[in-house]
């Protein structure tokens, strides 16, 4: 089997054990030469950062989803099947499902009614953010959006007098406002407010922050407790959200997500990236070859994450880099594992287009007539043919036994 586009594992490990792998503090980034002659090359460093740093921001939660796309009503429906798949099997699932679906549709809808409809319309510096994390018990949702300065004083009087008033009051004043209020655009905003303190039962934090002349950011956090013991002040979002939000708008990254990536919980992250972050208008060759690298991408994650609880658990993210879309996707590796990528890797890293190919039906064959259980990095080298091998990776060390692999490829 040895030629000119094989090398045996023990040539392999070799050639990483003194490659660019080594001779930092940790596992240097590594990214292909071909890349370099792409504009991506110089991202792709700084992508895979924020890629680990995502990561610890979210290390203890079951779930989380930062959202910069357009608000279009739709995509609610996604974000409720990944928030189910994520809810755990115990008593009390189904109140806590339709508690929290509730929350999160009625979050999103609350950004329309109060935002400029300009601003829905697709990924802009201005535009909103919609984040939801689920740790244990707690489930916290918060939103960014730009309002016009003189809705300012309509909703902070709203927000104020929904944390004056305890359940009795909240029920009261909702049922006195379906019938007495002018149910405008206004006051249907008023009304879900109201709604939202209601079917959470805690306090709306909230605050606003300058945008420019004519408009202001209203950042909201709803949370849900599934106990009572719990205390919703100790869960305060609205800074790390605001800084999450301006990161995300510097990289240009549209969506992050942290969570299961068992095949259930990859269909509508699929479905959200390919029917409301990826423009047709692009070019239908462009749209097919980012959803052909994104499905193997998360399939990849789903092969190689770490499992928890039944669970498999990684981080993915996707952004723009001038006209090109780049997906990042990461999960905790252990030493053999990590050591097994990194010899796929080093055989990937010279190969062209065509070597690619070759590659790849070599690979396929030896599944075939072999019995080759482990598909010898058959992922890796579909997502190289697929990103037209302009792909970067990087190790960050965890622990004796664990290491966070992370892949860039761009279209």
């Amino acid at each position: 089997m040895k030629g000119a586009n094989y090398f045996a594992p023990s040539e392999i490990m070799n050639r990483v054990n003194h490659s660019s792998f080594t001779g930092n503090t940790e596992f240097p980034i590594w990214f292909q030469p071909r890349q370099q002659g792409c504009s991506c090359a110089q991202f792709s460093p700084k992508a895979l950062r924020e890629a680990y740093r995502f990561y610890l921001s979210a290390i203890d939660d079951d779930l989380c989803l930062n959202y910069r796309g357009p608000f279009l009503d739709d995509i609610t429906s996604r974000i409720i099947d990944i928030s189910e798949n994520t809810i755990a099997e115990t008593k009390g699932l189904s109140k806590v499902n339709r508690k929290v679906s509730f929350l999160l549709v009625e979050c999103f809808q609350n950004i329309i009614k109060h935002s400029d409809h300009n601003e829905l319309k697709g990924a802009t510096p201005f535009s909103g953010m919609f984040a939801f994390r689920n740790q244990g018990q707690a489930y916290v949702i918060n939103s960014i959006n730009p309002v016009k300065k003189e809705e300012v004083p309509f909703l902070s009087k709203t927000v104020d007098m929904v944390n004056s008033m305890d359940s009795e009051a909240l029920k009261h004043i909702y049922k006195r406002q379906l019938i007495h209020a002018d149910l405008s655009e206004k006051g249907g905003a008023g009304l879900g407010l109201i709604e939202l303190a209601r079917r959470s039962g805690q306090q709306l934090n909230y605050r606003f922050t300058d945008l420019d002349e004519m408009r202001s950011y209203f950042h909201q956090q709803v949370v849900f407790l599934d106990s009572e013991e719990m205390k919703s002040e100790k869960l305060n979002h609205l800074d790390s959200t605001y800084d999450c939000f301006n990161e995300m708008g510097r990289s240009e990254i549209l969506m992050q997500y942290k969570g299961d990536f068992s095949q259930r919980s990859i269909i509508p992250i699929l479905d959200i990236v390919e029917n409301n972050l990826l423009n047709p208008e692009s070019g239908q060759f462009h749209y097919k070859k980012v959803g052909h690298l994104l499905i193997e991408v998360l399939q990849n994650i789903s092969k190689h994450g770490k499992q928890k609880s039944s669970k498999k658990s990684g981080v993915f993210m996707l952004g723009r880099q001038e006209e090109k879309h780049y997906i990042i996707a990461g999960n905790v590796v252990g030493a053999d594992e990590r050591d097994g990528l990194m010899m796929v890797l080093e055989e990937l890293r010279d190969k062209d287009e065509n070597q690619l190919k070759e590659l790849h039906k070599q690979r396929m064959k030896e599944i075939m007539f072999r019995d080759n259980s482990s598909n010898a990095g058959l992922g890796l080298i579909e997502i190289a043919r697929a990103s037209k091998g302009k792909l970067a990776c990087d190790f960050q060390k965890i622990d004796d036994n664990s290491t966070f692999f992370s892949l860039f490829a761009c279209v």
